[in-house]
């Protein structure tokens, strides 16, 4: 069975493994364009009694299938994913989505590659910072799936009657408060208890090549729209630096003059992240495909033009 089909049998069939109370209700099989444009295929299922309930993706299950695993197996994992995300602050964004005041604290931000998500660009409000862009949503943290993020929509925005400075003020914030930024020492971060900088600035000591994240993990580039934490690293290195942004998830920094001692440059640095992107990196958590680097004195992010593909890379 192709992945199609298997949609297709995922629709007909997952009411057959749901719990009691789910007999009579409504699946839907779509596709929703993620980041960077990529198309997957998930499942949402309508009892009547919640307009917000969650779509689970296809694809993880369809590799299962795909590996070996029995379908009713698979089927029997699909329907206890679908479960476990029902969670009650589902509700909460439903009843209060259009009240700003009870969902003002829950705004972070989210930081894509410009050019790979112009489908978005028109329908939500944003900031573009160099060639990428700072989009908005809700995000709710509960421990049974991590986060519920709902984007932010024009409609939305515009209903909430707040400025963009605003939203971009508020959301940065947040994001700060719900996910504090960790700058962290490469070689610790791989095999010891790493330190965070931000926190003890004093105890950096001429680290060639840091980590840049968020204590989740996740979606760590969103730091990138933070002004403030820019400049207080290149505090910290006591430097203006090259960003590497290795992924959605997390960034790699270089501090210029640790850069030259080992003699990188920016169209070697280029290269490693569009290696980098080619052998570990899945196509919607990719970033960018060149360095950015940063200067403490005009406080201001920039595209590393030398570390952009060159057409002698393109025919390697």
């Amino acid at each position: 069975m192709n992945f199609i089909d298997f949609c297709n049998y995922a629709k007909e069939n997952i009411l057959n493994y749901m719990p009691s109370g789910y007999e009579n209700s409504d699946v839907i099989l779509d596709t929703t364009t993620k980041n960077n444009s990529v198309i997957r295929y998930g499942i949402s299922i309508f009892t009547g009694q919640n307009n917000m309930v969650p779509k689970v993706y296809l694809e993880s299950f369809y590799e299962q299938y795909n590996q070996g695993k029995n379908i009713q197996d698979v089927m029997k994992d699909l329907s206890k994913e679908y479960v476990r995300n029902i969670v009650p602050e589902r509700s909460f964004i439903a009843e209060n989505v259009y009240n700003f005041s009870k969902i003002k604290n829950f705004i972070t931000t989210k930081i894509v590659n410009a050019n790979q998500n112009k489908f978005f660009i028109k329908s939500r409000p944003h900031k573009k910072i160099d060639d990428l862009v700072c989009f908005y949503q809700i995000s709710i943290k509960n421990f049974l799936d991590g986060t519920i993020t709902i984007p932010i929509s024009n409609e939305l925005f515009k209903h909430w009657g707040i400025s963009n400075e605003e939203l971009h003020s508020l959301a940065v914030e947040n994001t700060e408060k719900m996910y504090p930024s960790e700058l962290k020492d490469i070689a610790q971060t791989l095999f010891g208890e790493p330190k965070n900088y931000l926190d003890n600035p004093k105890s950096y000591s001429n680290e060639p090549m840091l980590v840049l994240t968020n204590t989740e993990n996740l979606g760590g580039s969103s730091i990138l729209a933070n002004d403030n934490i820019l400049q207080k690293i290149s505090e910290v290195v006591n430097d203006d630096y090259y960003i590497l942004p290795s992924s959605i998830h997390e960034l790699l920094i270089i501090p210029k003059n640790m850069s030259e001692e080992m003699n990188l440059t920016e169209q070697a640095l280029g290269i490693m992240v569009r290696d980098v992107n080619v052998s570990q990196v899945n196509a919607e958590e990719q970033l960018s495909d060149h360095v950015y680097s940063y200067s403490r004195d005009v406080k201001e992010l920039s595209t590393c033009k030398n570390s952009k593909l060159k057409l002698k890379e393109m025919e390697r």
